[in-house]
């Protein structure tokens, strides 16, 4: 059985490969996958359930262009896993470029993530969807 922190590191491996339905295998029925709110981002808010994690993928794919998207290090403790990253790239709307550190919070129950909370600089997202 792999360990929170293996599925964790499964996930990102996913997206990486473009993989979206892979990352939902990991997520529980009933998951809670947040993203700070913001009026001009499409992609933030609460989703729930995979079909909901599909719908912000679904979000973010039409909205940026990613040029790097890159995990710095992983904190692992018991059913808790934090990833540390940053990442570049172009939103669509607007075509401005965004660079952001992001730290995400996973919260896993009997192997499934059951919780993913992003931390951003919301805004330097704001700003790149501004007009």
């Amino acid at each position: 059985m792999k360990t929170n922190l293996e599925i964790v590191q499964q996930g990102y491996a996913e997206f990486s490969k473009g993989n979206i339905a892979g990352i939902l295998e990991i997520l529980s029925e009933d998951i809670i996958w947040e993203f700070p709110s913001s009026a001009l981002v499409s992609f933030s808010g609460v989703f729930k359930g995979r079909q909901g994690v599909l719908d912000f993928f679904q979000h973010v794919a039409a909205s940026n262009n990613f040029t790097e998207f890159a995990v710095d290090t992983f904190i692992a403790d018991g059913d808790h896993v934090v990833a540390l990253g940053h990442l570049s790239g172009v939103a669509k709307p607007t075509g401005k470029p965004s660079n952001n550190k992001w730290a995400h919070f996973w919260q896993l129950k009997e192997g499934k993530v059951i919780k993913h909370y992003e931390y951003v600089d919301t805004a330097e997202i704001r700003d790149a969807f501004s007009n």
